[in-house]
């Protein structure tokens, strides 16, 4: 038997144990960006979990077991690296698995806001060495992954943004201008898919457009994707193309809106006196600068391009009035020569005739029906009107939550607003985050129906293609517009220390935004806050997400609003008199 005289005898056998334990199939702890990934993982998720609920607060209040699973998962890899915020997010899996027991003041307190634990992964982050930064998940096997995922955190010239697949599918058909290798599919931090292109502009220096889609329409959806890339990739300029319902008689089916005023029409207050309800709106307005909107107006496409082919040569109504002249001169629309080609949808023509009550069966016109083409026929005695050519609008666009089936939405909107072209569900909030973000948002949206109950699908297509090829021309002939590198004012959440300053002088005070975001979560204790300081409660949108909330207001303070930054101080200092922040602050602007 052999005796060990000194433990150097045996420690090269055991260093080789060790080593050999992970072949073996013990599990190791993950690494620090491994945890660090986990962690923007239940973020994302949670956020976009939150958007697709849009305020449906019974299922807000149900457990989730799939972010239980992914928040627990995060803990225990963030627990070798934070115990502190390890802790706090297995409370985050607590409150998911029975949020009826958590309120908004306890989340705030146990600062496990989704907000506050973004910043602290991006505090993990700027702290690991730049070799070491996370890669992005890995998602589908279909997209192409064979290029570095690095290429993700360089900046973007141009982030497109579309709300549903189908609209995006139709970007991706955009060739025009294309640089190869064209676009790109890779997945981005949190693996959601993304496509990357490079086209090139008048200037001769290519811009780089990354384009992606919400999943989702609305507000919230839109905003949370964009601003989950804006956290993590230096964007300057956002845009956004789909479709619309326009303004019958003012546009045509296919044609193509820029927004040059974007407002959210449902935004107001409602007041309901002896059971007669009014809605009082609140008419904040975002708008591209000047020469953007000059841009816009002068956007034309060379020639006849070959996707324009894909536009439905008939509407449905120009097919129905064909319909109805035949019947009023005693002909039998089926036995003309010409009926396919005049009617090739008459199934749904029929539908659309009897809906109005324009004719009954057999095919014989109503009363109402005969006085709708006795008066067409009249204005226009030798040929009924064709299809419009496809045009490109400059105008007004309205944002609202939900999709609208009113065929006077049109002219209720244009009680406040006399131009307004076109109504959506998504551009207003993609507007008030580039403002936040002091970033031009340009807004392009293809008319796919009109607002009312007679929809035309077969243009849906056509007006996500057309919107995409405009919008994508324009920004091409607009590249000077775009704001230089040093002009994006940095964002709050990539800074972990004190205020953070562009060259421009903008003040971002990260310390000052956070302390803000933490003691002041809710819209209604910022309106609140706000009024003290000599505002007024509606200046103030809400906004779910507590540190975009205050950017926000900060910037607005900064540039000139009624409330001053002095002023928003001192209401604050008054709730807390003796933090150092605070008292920082207030010394440099009582200057």
């Amino acid at each position: 038997m052999e005796f060990i005289s000194s433990i150097d005898q045996v420690l090269p056998e055991i260093m080789k144990l060790l080593q050999a334990l992970p072949i073996a199939g013990m599990p190791q702890e993950p690494t620090q960006p491994e945890a660090i990934r986990k962690v923007w993982q239940a973020v994302d998720e949670t956020r976009m979990y939150l958007a697709s609920a849009r305020g449906e607060d019974t299922k807000l209040n149900r457990p989730n077991p799939k972010l239980v699973a992914l928040w627990s998962d995060a803990s225990l890899a963030i627990s070798t690296i934070d115990d502190d915020l390890a802790r706090r997010l297995r409370m985050k899996a607590e409150y998911w698995s029975d949020p009826m027991n958590w309120t908004s003041e306890q989340v705030v307190k146990a600062r496990i806001t989704i907000d506050g634990v973004a910043a602290e992964s991006r505090r993990l982050v700027d702290d690991l060495p730049a070799s070491t930064i996370p890669a992005k998940l890995i998602v589908s096997s279909s997209i192409d992954q064979s290029k570095s995922h690095s290429s993700q955190s360089q900046p973007i010239d141009i982030l497109l943004l579309c709300a549903l697949k189908d609209e995006f599918d139709e970007v991706l058909s955009v060739r025009d201008g294309i640089i190869a290798p064209g676009w790109r599919m890779a997945p981005d931090l949190s693996g959601r898919i993304v496509a990357d292109a490079q086209f090139a502009t008048n200037s001769g220096v290519p811009i780089s457009i990354r384009a992606t889609y919400a999943g989702y329409m609305g507000r919230e959806q839109t905003q949370a994707v964009a601003s989950s890339i804006i956290c993590s990739s230096s964007v300057k300029c956002l845009a956004m193309s789909g479709i619309c319902a326009g303004r019958r008689g003012e546009v045509a089916l296919g044609d193509v809106i820029f927004g040059e005023r974007l407002w959210s029409y449902d935004s107001g207050k409602s007041r309901v006196e002896s059971g007669h309800e009014t809605f009082e709106y609140d008419m904040l307005q975002y708008r591209p600068s000047e020469v953007w909107v000059q841009q816009m107006q002068a956007v034309k496409f060379a020639g006849t391009p070959s996707w324009m082919e894909e536009r439905p040569r008939l509407t449905y109504e120009c097919q129905e009035n064909w319909v109805l002249k035949c019947l009023l001169n005693c002909i039998d629309p089926k036995a003309q020569a010409d009926f396919e080609s005049q009617c090739p949808n008459w199934s749904k023509v029929l539908e659309h005739l009897t809906q109005k009550k324009w004719i009954t069966e057999p095919l014989t016109l109503t009363d109402q029906g005969k006085s709708y083409i006795e008066d067409l026929c009249s204005r226009f005695p030798t040929q009924l009107p064709q299809p419009a050519n496809f045009q490109i609008h400059v105008a007004p666009i309205a944002t609202g939550a939900a999709v609208k089936v009113d065929d006077q939405l049109f002219p209720k909107l244009s009680v406040s607003m006399r131009k307004v072209l076109g109504v959506e569900m998504e551009a207003s909030g993609l507007a008030a985050l580039a403002e936040a973000h002091k970033i031009p948002a340009i807004i392009a949206k293809g008319v796919s129906d009109f607002g009312d109950k007679f929809k035309d699908d077969r243009y849906r297509k056509f007006a996500a293609r057309a919107s995409a090829e405009a919008l994508i021309l324009l920004l091409r002939n607009s590249n000077h517009l775009l704001p230089s590198q040093h002009e994006i004012p940095v964002l709050a959440m990539h800074a972990t220390k004190g205020p953070v300053y562009s060259s421009g002088g903008q003040t971002l005070p990260m310390d000052l935004i956070e302390l803000l975001a933490d003691n002041y979560p809710d819209t209604a204790d910022a309106r609140a806050l706000w009024e003290r300081a000599g505002g007024r409660r509606r200046d103030v949108e809400n906004n779910p997400r507590p540190v975009d909330l205050w950017q926000r207001i900060w910037i607005r303070c900064d540039q000139g609003a009624i409330v001053t930054p002095f002023a928003l101080l001192q209401s604050v200092l008054a709730d807390f008199p003796n933090n150092k922040i605070i008292q920082k602050y207030i010394q440099v602007h009582a200057q």
